[in-house]
């Protein structure tokens, strides 16, 4: 099954699932959702439906729950993201991608920092 990108909503719930110690209930989910969400369990339950559907998660009825694990780990939808990234980007340069998210206020100087020192191991292995 090829991976397809996450809708906004689902991926929510996924980054809460690689989080949390499997397996998850919708219960744990409602949980851990971002201050600012309240998500209906009925939401939560047609979202995770839905990543089954799509092969991010695998379910098991447990008593009158249904337990979540994660099947796409969050190194690897995190490396096809960027892969999609760098895809649709392909004609700019590195540099211009770096300075565009450098540049927005979503990143601060310890993000910088761990950058250069990324940067500078690279430089080395070589």
């Amino acid at each position: 099954m090829t991976m397809q990108r996450l809708p906004d909503a689902e991926f929510e719930l996924m980054k809460i699932i690689w989080h949390v110690t499997p397996p998850v209930t919708s219960t744990i989910l409602s949980e851990h959702l971002p201050e600012g969400k309240t998500w209906k369990a009925q939401t939560i339950l047609t979202l995770l439906r839905r990543m089954e559907q799509r092969g991010f998660v695998v379910s098991e009825k447990s008593g009158r729950e249904r337990l979540y694990r994660p099947v796409v780990t969050e190194k690897e939808y995190l490396d096809f993201e960027t892969r999609l990234l760098s895809k649709r980007y392909e004609s700019s340069s590195l540099m211009n991608l770096v300075g565009s998210l450098a540049q927005s206020d979503r990143f601060g100087e310890e993000d910088l920092d761990e950058l250069e020192l990324w940067i500078k191991e690279k430089l080395h292995e070589q």
